[in-house]
């Protein structure tokens, strides 16, 4: 703290401690109970239990619930536009509202919130298959999983499986991490897939790397070998919005993986 009051100084900033605060980040599991008192140029800093940091509600365990409840307040905002307007625009124009007011919430840090528990994402996958309805003007009980492939629509679960995939594609080309290296040495037709590293903590699964080198295995090979990141991107979206994924099971399921 003493560093920042230096740097603030030096800058000619002023830091509002009104507006500032802390959260201590820890495991549901860690039965540690220490409260830190933080202090800036005397003034005490509030501790919160989550705070919102660049757009994303952030929770002390990483749990994203409130992020994902804030993103589902935005969805119903747009659905209740998309409602609206499906009685005087077409389905293009239709599909633009959903991107802009819909899909936009959904795939801002998709790619860290995705990771949260299954029951909340099927909150927003909800939300999705109402706003498909809409559009296409279906019952509501009418299955709608056929549709998103229709729509090119990613579901929650596809854009967040193609965002971490295309994270961990790139750290894997940069080399610039030790999380991925090739199995073995030896030169079999498995040589050049990747292992993850070791963890002590499930928690560490969450990981962007970590889960896109997961789901980067269970791509079709002829796409995993495809060396332009524009091509590698094209055809991964086109893959993943054709299947429509309702779930992480979904996905590993219909790869010939039993996820556990």
């Amino acid at each position: 703290m003493e560093k920042l009051q230096i740097f603030f100084k030096k800058h000619k900033l002023v830091l509002n401690t009104d507006k500032t605060n802390f959260v201590q980040f820890k495991t549901v599991q860690n039965k540690n109970q220490i409260e830190p008192e933080i202090f800036f140029s005397s003034c005490v800093i509030e501790r919160k239990m989550s705070t919102n940091f660049l757009g994303l509600k952030i929770d002390q365990h990483l749990s994203w619930d409130e992020h994902v409840s804030k993103v589902v307040s935005k969805i119903n905002a747009g659905i209740y536009a998309l409602n609206k307007m499906s009685f005087y625009c077409n389905l293009n124009t239709l599909k633009t509202i959903y991107f802009a007011y819909i899909h936009s919430h959904i795939s801002f840090g998709i790619c860290l919130y995705g990771a949260t528990k299954k029951s909340n994402m099927d909150k927003i996958l909800k939300q999705q298959k109402r706003a498909v309805r809409i559009m296409l003007n279906l019952k509501h009980d009418e299955s709608a999983k056929h549709h998103f492939a229709n729509l090119k629509i990613f579901t929650v679960y596809g854009q967040y499986i193609f965002e971490t995939i295309l994270i961990a594609k790139q750290a894997c080309e940069s080399q610039k991490t030790e999380l991925f290296k090739p199995i073995h040495p030896y030169n079999t037709r498995n040589k050049s897939e990747l292992a993850s590293s070791q963890h002590r903590l499930k928690f560490f699964e969450k990981k962007p790397t970590y889960i896109g080198v997961k789901f980067l295995q269970y791509i079709p090979k002829k796409i995993k070998l495809v060396k332009n990141p524009v091509k590698f991107k094209k055809e991964l979206k086109e893959h993943l919005i054709s299947r429509a994924i309702y779930s992480m099971d979904d996905f590993f399921r219909s790869s010939g993986y039993n996820a556990k």
